[in-house]
C-alpha cells in the first residue's frame, strides 16, 4: 500500500476519520511558548528516528519532509476530503508543517507532524477539533498539559494497533500516529510524545 494518504491508511482501524467537529469552548491557560520557526527549522524540531529504523513505505510522505498546505493535506487526507479539509486549515491559520516516519526494529512504526498555526488558539483549536471527530474517545496523555491519546478497538489489516497522541505547543500543532503489532503500546506512544513536548518546550522562544 505504498504511497497511501495518511488517513487512508487508516482507514480500517476505529480510530480513522476525517472532517472537523466545533469542540465545546474551554477555559485554557495561556501558552507560555510560542514557537517561532521557519519550516526548515520546524523540521529541526522533530524527533530523529530510533537506530536501525526504515522509512514507512504505507504512506505517501519522505522522513524529515517539509509540507506547505498542499502537500500536507495530500498526505494526511483521502482524495474526497482534500478540499474541504484544505479550506479549514487556511480559515484555522495554517502556516507550515513539518513531518517524519519510520519503522523501528521492535517492530512499532511512528509518524509524526508538527503544525504551524498564525496563533496558540488555532493550534488548539485544530487539536480539539480532529479529535472530537474520532469515533473513538480521546483519554489523558500523562505529563503533557491537554495532550490526549486514542486507540484503536481493533487490528488493522497488518495486525497493527494504531494509537494516536495530540497536544500543542505554543502555535504548534503536534499529531503522532503510532503502530505496535497487536496490542496497544501506550507506554512507547507517551515516552515518544514526552519526548517531542520536551523537545519543543526547551527550545520555544517567546514571540
Amino acid at each position: 500500500m505504498t504511497g497511501t494518504p495518511l488517513i487512508a491508511a487508516l482507514a480500517t482501524a476505529t480510530l480513522s476519520g476525517c472532517g472537523h467537529s466545533s469542540p465545546a469552548k474551554e477555559t485554557r491557560p495561556t501558552a507560555v511558548h510560542q514557537k517561532t520557526a521557519t519550516a526548515a527549522q520546524l523540521r529541526d524540531e522533530l524527533l530523529s528516528a530510533p537506530t536501525g529504523s526504515k522509512p514507512d513505505h504505507t504512506i505517501a510522505l519522505a522522513p524529515r519532509s517539509t509540507l506547505d498546505l498542499d502537500q500536507f493535506v495530500r498526505g494526511m487526507f483521502v482524495a474526497k476530503s482534500i478540499t474541504a479539509e484544505k479550506e479549514y486549515l487556511q480559515e484555522q491559520g495554517f502556516v507550515h508543517a513539518a513531518e517524519t516516519n519510520w519503522d523501528a526494529a521492535d517492530g512499532t512504526g511512528a509518524v509524526i507532524f508538527l503544525i504551524k498555526f498564525r496563533g496558540a488558539a488555532e493550534a488548539r483549536g485544530y487539536v480539539d477539533s480532529l479529535s472530537a471527530s474520532m469515533a473513538t474517545s480521546a483519554s489523558a496523555l500523562a505529563g503533557l498539559p491537554d495532550g490526549r491519546i486514542l486507540t484503536a478497538d481493533s487490528a488493522d489489516s497488518y495486525g497493527d494497533i494504531v494509537m494516536q497522541a495530540r497536544f500543542t505547543v505554543g502555535d504548534i500543532a503536534v499529531e503522532m500516529h503510532y503502530y505496535s503489532h497487536a496490542t496497544a503500546d501506550r507506554a512507547g506512544l507517551t515516552a515518544l510524545a514526552q519526548a517531542q513536548y520536551a523537545r519543543l518546550t526547551k527550545s520555544s522562544t517567546t514571540a
